[in-house]
């Protein structure tokens, strides 16, 4: 349990920080730094551009006065030009079709053509069902209220002239708020003295005939008491100052609202359309004084009558419950009057027209499909259940899946927005999740990911750093398949080493000195082969191997390894002074030729090691200083291209086990070391006796050797020739060499 923890464990840390990091960027972003502003001018066209035009309600008509009407009916294109008998006979015409209300999106302020306005005060009387819109102007006074504080009052409303508000069903006004250059929203409520809005009145007015069952719910919820504070008309009806205090009473009692729309859909019958306007009705009222359209799609989505349609139609058809907005809507951009930059504004430039946008925003109240946004708390919900996902797929070690993971869930975050703004009109936020969060989360993960793995790489060279060489380490570092069987062909010099009497020793010291004398002993001749360049391939008891490579043959890899070998010899005997011990010799062959460097093993078990030749001839070459007590012995071909070493000839020889012959040299010292020229001298006469051996004078040859004897006794490598020479021990060979000895007789 305890493993599994820890492997999780730097997943865990990087989803942790990758989530916190992606929460508050997404938090500081939306409250901040302008998210509401990406996500108004990037988020919501993107949503509407992935769901496309819809259908809007098929009760909802626009009669438009646009240039086409005015050419089919011989009529100014400017429509405040008409004679206004022409509207009226529309609106009869309406009328006789049963339309349920008529909003005029028209502004009559004042009486100028007799005979029209005649007719139309008439038309609008007797069809007691049209809201007419009232204009809202701004004019800048200065007031000072009770308290004496200064106010501004900066916009009134200015209703129809008097003849036709009095008939009306209702005035109201409808001015589409700008933020910036496009139209997202609408007032449900105008700031001026709380007035319902077009789009509200039209609502209300479609349902005159069950105002008064709506009446009564209103009654029975708030009670009489409180019902006498309204003071609603006589007539019993909702008039826009009713409304308005009925708004008031709900915003203080929000728990009364849905209160009245329960008695709403008890008391009207839920197979028709009046329960659920009644109640959208009532939701509209005691609502947000703004909201976000849903838009339908661009110009003349809507269901659309062109004006000389509705006149020289024979027989309208039956439009019984629909509600009519009247109005300019051009189908032609160079000649659009009344136009306002949406989401859906066309290619040629044609906009969606006031008369559409309110038609819009009547069709969004009634169904209950304007767009809603979801609470700061909810939003904050959202970016943090996103960032907490994103930063768990993000913190996955494998990078493929991770990316794999992180795309597939923004792809289906995006697809619930999208389904979610389609069929259940949430605006929820795409951009700061998608476009802030996600790549700041992915980034986030990534440094980690990447600080992560490189301290991983450096423990990991650190605790390989005892057993492999630094290059071999880059290679596993960087490639863990490298682990496996990989092998390199190359040229290189390997060097043995033995310590003489370590048996003795281990048997006298407990295993704790022992352990802790063998790593300073190891330690002392370690040194000397990395400061020269080389690397330690296999440490087996008191023996080691060490290695100089490189891609072929090079003279500074013998160089290095020879120096190596004297700078061991010298490290030994400060060890040996430094514990007091007894002699503890340390024997060193030296070999040069090809190898293949690589892992040895199999299974779950590997070794980095020279594989080749090589590595048997410089074992046996260590071994032979043994038998002649010397220190150092190397081939011909690793002494061949030395500087300043002081080397001895010691002849050809064929070693146990090896068929082919090497020419052996024993390592003195350096050149300039106390002694060296003595040293020098005797290499010198030691090699012509060697010569005369290898050419055949075994007379000459002994006589040097006994030579040299008087003076050097004691030197292992005379004493053989000697002995050999007597006959005693070694048997010789004759071959296309020449005269060799064999130490396998």
């Amino acid at each position: 349990m305890k493993r599994n923890i820890q492997h999780f464990a730097v997943p865990i840390r990087i989803a942790g920080i990758s989530a916190t990091v992606g929460t508050l960027c997404g938090v500081t972003a939306l409250l901040f730094f302008g998210g509401h502003h990406l996500e108004r001018w990037a988020g919501l066209p993107l949503l509407y551009a992935v769901r496309g035009p819809m259908q809007p309600p098929a009760n909802v008509i626009i009669a438009s006065l646009d240039s086409e009407a005015a050419d089919a009916l011989s009529l100014p294109r400017d429509p405040s030009r008409w004679d206004r008998a022409i509207i009226a006979r529309i609106i009869e015409r309406l009328t006789a079709a049963g339309v349920a209300a008529i909003a005029v999106d028209i502004h009559f302020p004042d009486a100028k053509y007799p005979g029209g306005d005649e007719r139309l005060t008439d038309a609008i009387r007797a069809a007691g069902n049209v809201v007419l819109f009232a204009m809202v102007e701004r004019d800048l006074s200065l007031n000072r209220d009770p308290s004496g504080t200064l106010k501004i009052d900066v916009e009134r409303i200015v209703p129809p002239f008097p003849a036709l508000a009095n008939v009306a069903a209702a005035t109201a006004p409808f001015v589409i708020p700008k933020y910036g250059a496009r139209v997202d929203h609408f007032w449900t409520f105008h700031t001026a003295a709380d007035a319902p809005s077009l789009p509200v009145m039209a609502l209300a007015t479609a349902e005159r005939e069950t105002q008064g069952a709506i009446i009564e719910s209103i009654r029975k919820a708030l009670g009489d008491p409180q019902m006498a504070t309204l003071a609603l008309p006589s007539n019993g009806s909702l008039d826009p100052a009713s409304i308005t205090r009925l708004r008031r009473a709900l915003i203080e009692q929000p728990e009364l609202t849905e209160s009245i729309q329960a008695r709403i859909r008890a008391t009207l019958p839920d197979d028709g359309p009046h329960s659920a306007r009644a109640t959208a009705l009532v939701e509209a009222i005691a609502g947000p004084a703004s909201h976000i359209f849903s838009l339908y799609g661009p110009p003349r989505t809507i269901r659309t009558l062109s004006a000389d349609e509705i006149l020289n139609a024979e027989r309208l058809p039956d439009l019984s419950d629909a509600v009519v907005f009247l109005g300019h809507a051009e189908i032609r951009q160079p000649i659009q009057q009344d136009g306002f930059f949406t989401v859906y504004t066309r290619p040629d430039g044609l906009d969606l027209s006031g008369v559409e946008l309110a038609a819009t925003a009547y069709a969004n109240l009634a169904e209950s499909t304007a767009l809603q946004v979801p609470s700061a708390s909810k939003q904050l919900a959202i970016l943090t259940v996103f960032a907490i996902l994103a930063g768990m797929g993000a913190a996955l070690p494998i990078y493929g899946w991770a990316m794999i993971l992180v795309i597939a869930g923004s792809l289906g975050y995006f697809a619930l927005a999208a389904w979610a703004f389609e069929h259940q009109s949430q605006w929820l936020p795409i951009m700061v999740p998608l476009a802030v969060q996600l790549p700041i989360t992915i980034l986030t993960a990534v440094s980690l990911h990447s600080s992560a793995t490189r301290r991983a790489q450096s423990q990991l060279r650190t605790a390989m750093n005892h057993y492999l060489p630094p290059e071999h380490i880059d290679r596993v570092v960087d490639n863990l398949s490298f682990m496996g069987t990989h092998q390199q062909p190359a040229f290189g010099v390997c060097l043995a080493t033995d310590a003489s009497q370590y048996t003795h020793l281990a048997e006298r010291l407990p295993p704790g000195e022992l352990h802790t004398l063998l790593n300073s002993y190891y330690e002392d001749i370690f040194r000397p082969v990395r400061l020269r360049g080389g690397i330690i391939s296999d440490v087996i008891g008191d023996a080691m191997m060490a290695l100089w490579t490189a891609p072929q043959d090079t003279s500074e890899l013998q160089q290095q390894a020879v120096e190596a070998a004297l700078d061991i010899l010298a490290a030994v005997e400060r060890f040996q002074k430094r514990f007091a011990l007894p002699v503890l010799p340390t024997r060193i062959g030296l070999h040069a030729g090809q190898m293949v460097l690589g892992n040895v093993g199999a299974i779950d078990h590997f070794e980095y090691r020279a594989v080749g030749d090589i590595v048997n001839t410089v074992a046996r070459i260590e071994q032979l200083n043994k038998m002649w007590h010397t220190h150092i012995l190397a081939s011909g071909i690793v002494v061949g291209d030395v500087d300043g070493i002081i080397t001895r000839p010691l002849g050809r020889f064929r070693l146990r086990g090896k068929s082919d012959p090497v020419d052996l040299f024993e390592i003195c010292m350096r050149v300039g070391e106390p002694g060296w020229e003595k040293r020098q001298q005797f290499c010198e006469s030691f090699g012509h006796a060697v010569t005369d051996f290898l050419s055949g004078d075994s007379a000459t040859a002994f006589e040097r050797f006994s030579e040299i004897a008087q003076t050097h006794h004691a030197d292992g490598p005379t004493l053989f020739y000697l002995q050999y020479l007597q006959g005693r021990t070694w048997l010789v060979e004759e071959s296309e060499h020449g005269q060799e000895i064999s130490l396998a007789g």
